[in-house]
């Protein structure tokens, strides 16, 4: 047995979280590339950001073989599932949906000019493109049935050629790359207590001068409360760590005055949807009391 060489690697990128590293992202090989990886003598290594396959060099020539079968194609399969109950209302695209799952291969890699990786999806992130009905046959080439009952919130497969083994054996393993994009939604204030009986008076104002939000409107709550809502004009992304500065204020004769110096920012555990002006909107609701 020789020295092993990194064969391929993967990283996931996620705009949600700081420097896009993915907290709580588990990517798992599915049962039949735990054989394939097995019978190929080769090792996976998760790392901070994904995972790397390597090979033993001793045995790049029996890998390469095995990479050219055109009958049993060289192809491993990786499960990503997170555990953060609110993935899914944090991350763009089909992710938690029974129907379809986010499927991404390396056959279609792209070069992805920011990273110099390449990348696994040809838009600059993950899109709706990449969803594939679980019924499809690409899925179940990937997805046992007991995987498709309980879907993933996401699958990779990369294929390795003897174009592959030769690259790697000198030095220049294939990097991929997975972007996850962060969901936007509308940001709606509700704004309980005495801001009620001021609906005319006040507003919202973002410091970063970025985002607009519309004038407030009285609205009524299921249980019957009254409150006053404030809705962004355009979905904001949100963010584990938002730098978003939006104060609440009271409009004056001269200048306003600050009611809350810094709002609280939307949490991904409160979404709902709404139809704003005809269409469809997932809308974070921000609950702020006095």
């Amino acid at each position: 047995m020789g020295p092993f060489l990194p064969l391929f690697s993967v990283e996931v990128e996620h705009a949600y979280f700081p420097g896009g590293l993915c907290h709580g992202l588990h990517l798992v090989a599915s049962s039949h590339t735990v054989r394939r990886i097995e019978r190929s003598a080769c090792l996976l290594r998760h790392t901070d950001r994904g995972l790397m396959v390597a090979f033993d060099a001793s045995a790049a020539n029996a890998l390469r073989l095995h990479a050219g079968d055109v009958d049993e194609p060289l192809r491993f399969d990786f499960l990503a599932r997170v555990a953060d109950g609110s993935f899914a209302n944090y991350t763009e695209g089909h992710i938690g949906s029974d129907q379809a799952v986010l499927l991404l291969d390396n056959r279609n890699a792209v070069p992805d000019d920011a990273s110099g990786l390449l990348r696994l999806h040809a838009g600059t992130s993950v899109g709706v493109d990449d969803a594939k009905p679980l019924a499809s046959a690409a899925v179940t080439q990937v997805l046992s049935a007991r995987d498709r009952r309980a879907p993933p919130h996401f699958a990779l497969s990369v294929s390795v050629d003897a174009a592959h083994v030769t690259e790697a054996e000198n030095h220049a393993p294939r990097r991929y790359l997975c972007r996850l994009q962060a969901r936007a939604t509308v940001w709606k204030y509700l704004l309980f207590g005495e801001f009620t009986e001021a609906q005319e008076d006040v507003r919202i104002v973002d410091l970063g001068e970025a985002c607009e939000f519309d004038e407030p409107v009285g609205e009524r709550l299921p249980d019957g409360r009254s409150v006053m809502a404030v809705r962004s004009l355009t979905p904001i992304t949100l963010q584990q760590r938002s730098e978003r500065r939006f104060q609440l204020r009271r409009r004056g004769s001269g200048t306003d005055k600050v009611l809350i110096k810094r709002l609280p920012v939307a949490s991904p555990s409160l979404i709902s949807r709404e139809t704003l002006h005809g269409v469809p909107m997932l809308v974070s609701e921000i609950y702020v009391h006095r």
